[in-house]
């Protein structure tokens, strides 16, 4: 990554710590009305369907059933989370496995405490590698000296083109990354600037691919990872997941509620999430909608342990059990 882009980083982990401190400084754990049995939580989420159990667990009173009084706070970045959590400006916070990976790598100490959204094959919603429907490019080769957009260097969009490149006949070494937001990815191949994108949003598109489609989907690339695997993650530092253990506890059984819900109710999800992303509910009754795990094997995240191994993101090998909490079903 440039120092250009870790300097933003750092800047954006810097203002969603600040963000955060301000706004649950009242609502520290231990620090509830006397009256009231509910213990104070604060959560930090990225803004998407991938962590919308909380906004679920919330809406349903699954929180509240479980005897906890949660804060949601949306950030925009897994690393702005990391910091939120290891500043002591949340509790717990969502991340996928790849970025949890890396600050582990970094020798941060964090542990999941409840997995999020998965990856399966038959519901990929992303990983989606796709081009303008005209383009010549099909096969891994073709990519070879061709610019592709991702949403982030070193993200699972970004491992996840280069090993469907690279298992397809391409080089990607040679492949010129750029990152660009998710908003912007279809323009970009519409007017040619990109030859392809490799986070293609399929919530903003869900006919991809479909006659009358303006663009083409050429591979889901996380299936050169593996058909199925835990993508997404709730963690906390190890310190809060042992010192408040109860808490932790009413927030994995609050979350499993919500996840069960989720994955038979999509019309009504669809509903709640238009209220905490503002946006039309059609967004998500047209779309693939995310599948969320209710148990954790710490073997369905040994393939994006390989795989960043792989292309050098993690220095070493980490051991799946060692990142994540004994408090989480199994």
């Amino acid at each position: 990554m440039s120092e250009p882009l870790i300097a933003q980083a750092r800047r954006a982990a810097l203002l969603a710590v600040a963000i955060l401190l301000g706004a649950s400084a009242a609502n520290l754990p231990g620090r509830a009305d006397a009256q009231s049995a509910l213990i104070p939580m604060r959560i930090a989420t990225i803004p998407s369907e991938f962590a919308a159990e909380v906004y679920y667990a919330k809406e349903l009173g699954y929180f509240e059933k479980a005897g906890l009084d949660v804060q949601i706070t949306p950030v925009q970045s897994g690393p702005a989370i990391v910091a939120a959590l290891m500043g002591g400006a949340a509790d717990i916070g969502y991340s996928n496995i790849l970025s949890l990976l890396i600050a582990r790598d970094k020798g941060l100490a964090l542990t999941i405490v409840m997995p999020a959204n998965l990856y399966e094959t038959k519901s990929a919603t992303i990983g989606i590698l796709a081009v303008a429907k005209n383009s010549p490019i099909h096969t891994g080769k073709d990519f070879n000296g061709k610019t592709v957009a991702i949403n982030g260097l070193n993200s699972m969009p970004h491992l996840g083109a280069r090993n469907w490149i690279d298992k397809n006949g391409g080089d990607s070494t040679s492949v010129h990354f750029i990152e660009i937001p998710f908003s912007n990815m279809g323009p970009a191949l519409l007017s040619g600037r990109i030859d392809a994108s490799g986070s293609f949003d399929t919530t903003s598109d869900p006919d991809l691919g479909k006659p009358g489609d303006q663009f083409r989907l050429v591979a889901q690339t996380f299936d050169s990872v593996s058909p199925n695997f835990v993508s997404g993650a709730w963690f906390s530092s190890e310190d809060f997941a042992s010192t408040h253990a109860e808490a932790t506890k009413r927030f994995i059984i609050a979350l499993k509620q919500a996840a069960i819900w989720a994955n038979t109710h999509h019309h009504e999800s669809a509903v709640i999430l238009a209220k905490y992303l503002n946006v039309p509910p059609e967004t998500y009754e047209n779309a693939v909608r995310t599948d969320f795990a209710t148990e954790l094997k710490p073997d369905t995240i040994k393939p994006i342990i390989d795989l960043a191994l792989r292309y050098g993101v993690i220095k070493a090998a980490i051991e799946p059990r060692s990142i994540v909490s004994s408090l989480v079903p199994q």
